[in-house]
């Protein structure tokens, strides 16, 4: 998979986490190619979702940017 496959693979599970019925309640992305990009989605997505519970995300390269924007959008979900 090269970069923009990751890149549309995170924006895809954006997309689907941001969906109010999806209904999951853990995820397990660790070991994946995330990002600092894919972190950034994924922390859009989680201001919306209210059904997660538990992600799980180590070793995904996320980095500060995407640490960050995960860490904020649960402050505000």
């Amino acid at each position: 998979m090269n970069n923009e496959e990751e890149a549309n693979s995170c924006y895809d599970l954006d997309t689907f986490l941001a969906n109010p019925t999806a209904g999951y309640t853990k995820l397990y992305l660790s070991f994946k190619k995330i990002g600092p990009k894919g972190g950034v989605a994924i922390g859009q997505s989680l201001q919306t979702n209210t059904s997660l519970l538990k992600l799980y995300l180590s070793k995904t390269n996320l980095g500060p940017e995407g640490g960050v924007a995960i860490c904020q959008s649960l402050q505000t979900n």
